[in-house]
């Protein structure tokens, strides 16, 4: 095997090797792209302002729902006290 390798000129060793690298980096780029790790930036920049629009949404909606929530809260006690007003005055009339 040695003296095989002797016989190449070093010029060929090289060009092959740089050959082999070449091939390499194409199907490492290729399967990036497969995979869908390389993507152009302008689909990025388009997801993170979907993202950016979502989650604004979200905490909208939250505010939304707290504001919801509180108002329920009042109301609830709201009818916990005409309950109380309720019960009261019926204790009073039957004395």
């Amino acid at each position: 095997m040695t003296a095989a390798l002797a016989q190449i000129p070093w010029s060929t060793l090289v060009a092959s090797g740089i050959v082999l690298l070449l091939l390499g980096a194409v199907s490492l780029v290729v399967r990036a792209i497969v995979k869908g790790d390389l993507v152009p930036r302008s689909v990025l920049e388009r997801e993170e302002r979907r993202a950016d629009k979502w989650e604004a949404a979200c905490n909208k909606s939250e505010e939304r729902l707290d504001a919801f929530e509180g108002r329920l809260n009042s109301l609830a006690e709201a009818a916990e006290l005409h309950t109380q007003l309720l019960s009261s005055l019926i204790e009073r009339a039957r004395r």
